[in-house]
């Protein structure tokens, strides 16, 4: 059945836009007023609209976790279920927990993750990951991940993006650990991206490198699998 339109409806959500509109158009200028790039308030206004951008900052930031977690937060999107707190000075993550770091969206960055211990191992899907330029929901963005899927298959380290909430592994970016592979003996993750190319390294060692041009910016967050809880010791990050 074709449904009549309201002429005084379509009126209103015509208003509506122009609203939006120039709503938009002066928060672009007050933005340009402050200095802030042309990038980064085109993505502040874009997040009036999603609620999820952040824009970017040069500032560097660390912690070792003997204090409290008001610069954190957990991401939004509903796979992210579990609870962050600090236990005897070290981050601790639920299992499917995706805590993020408030207020640095970057561009080009080294994200430093140490001290990463895994507690409470069950059968499926251990590990843990790094996300980066990704929006605040936790949907949509980059991920540097070590997982074990299961017994039957072999403990992998790789870059995906996450894109609507869908996780896909980047072409290439994948490589298969030993059996015996420790978890506990990667006590370091590190993550460096320059413009489209983005690298990994483990304990301070260069394992992957990929080149992807989906998302230029965002924030950075660590991440827990579903098949275990994670331990961290601090937590670096440098604009570049």
């Amino acid at each position: 059945m074709r449904r009549k339109f309201n002429f005084q409806t379509g009126q209103a959500y015509a208003e509506y836009a122009v609203l939006l509109a120039l709503l938009a158009l002066v928060v672009l200028l007050a933005l340009a007023a402050m200095g802030v790039s042309l990038d980064g308030a085109l993505a502040a206004v874009s997040g009036m609209f999603r609620g999820t951008a952040t824009p970017p900052s040069d500032s560097s930031y660390k912690t070792d976790f003997d204090g409290d977690l008001k610069d954190w937060f957990i991401a939004e999107y509903g796979i992210w279920r579990g609870e962050a707190e600090i236990e005897r000075g070290r981050l601790k993550l639920e299992a499917v927990t995706l805590s993020m770091l408030k207020g640095h969206a970057t561009k080009d960055f080294d994200a430093l993750v140490s001290g990463v211990k895994i507690e409470n191992e069950k059968k499926v899907w251990n590990g843990y990951g790094l996300m980066f330029r990704a929006d605040s929901s936790g949907k949509n963005g980059y991920m540097f991940e070590i997982e074990k899927k299961n017994s039957g298959q072999p403990t992998q380290m790789y870059f995906s993006k996450w894109v609507d909430g869908k996780q896909q592994k980047l072409p290439g970016a994948v490589v298969n650990l030993p059996d015996n592979f420790d978890w506990n003996s990667a006590s370091s993750m590190q993550v460096s991206a320059r413009g489209d190319t983005l690298t990994a390294y483990v304990g301070g060692k260069q394992v992957l490198q990929t080149r992807d041009t989906t998302y230029t910016q965002g924030q950075v967050g660590i991440a827990a699998n579903a098949g275990s809880e994670i331990t961290v010791d601090s937590f670096a990050l440098a604009p570049k």
